[in-house]
């Protein structure tokens, strides 16, 4: 899990982290089966996303 997925610098990606905690939650096959994977390039991308907007803000 990413780390540091409180506070105003993930709102935008909230909806995304709270789907992955319940697909975590809803099994330890799909878990491991590799069920929250695509829930989990969502947040990357989301997170990912993030990192560049507060950098361009601090340009």
């Amino acid at each position: 899990m990413h780390p540091h997925l409180t506070g105003n610098k993930v709102e935008a990606c909230g909806p995304i982290i709270e789907a992955l905690h319940q697909c975590h939650q809803s099994g330890f096959w799909t878990y491991y089966t590799g069920g929250c994977n695509d829930i989990r390039r969502q947040l990357d991308k989301c997170l990912h996303a993030e990192v560049e907007w507060q950098d361009l803000r601090l340009m």
